[in-house]
């Protein structure tokens, strides 16, 4: 009779898509089309922002597959981290979650420490809602 697998101490299933583990693989497929992942949509909109004139960098690249994403947005004095909320809708829906330098760069680091996944991208250009589907209008 064969012996049962034991879990060794440290290695854990993983629902990475290249994972060894069957438990949960997720193909690009399984992904729902309105869900990008990050690793797709920032260099997109890195490319379509200094296209138009403006900065655009990656702070902090996330997981390949990840779908978290955060926003901070520069122009002028007006400093904004924006992070993305789902909707039962599919649509992007962005909120302004700090304002101001300091605000900003110490929600950025409570939300790195938190989510190791997450991708964080920085625009400084006006009108920032021409690329970023449902970004709030007007800062």
């Amino acid at each position: 009779m064969p012996m049962a697998r034991k879990w060794r101490a440290g290695r854990a299933p993983s629902c990475d898509p290249a994972s060894c583990w069957r438990i949960c693989r997720v193909t690009a497929m399984d992904l729902p089309e309105h869900r990008l992942p990050a690793s797709t949509q920032v260099p997109a909109l890195v490319r379509q922002v200094q296209g138009a004139g403006g900065f655009a960098t990656v702070l902090h690249k996330g997981s390949l597959w990840g779908a978290a994403l955060l926003l901070v947005h520069r122009h002028g004095p007006f400093v904004g981290a924006y992070e993305k909320l789902p909707s039962l809708s599919g649509a992007d829906n962005w909120r302004l979650a700090a304002e101001g330098e300091q605000p900003v760069s110490e929600f950025v680091n409570k939300q790195r420490r938190f989510d190791p996944d997450l991708w964080v991208l920085e625009l400084d250009i006006a009108a920032p809602e021409r690329f970023v589907p449902g970004f709030p209008a007007g800062r």
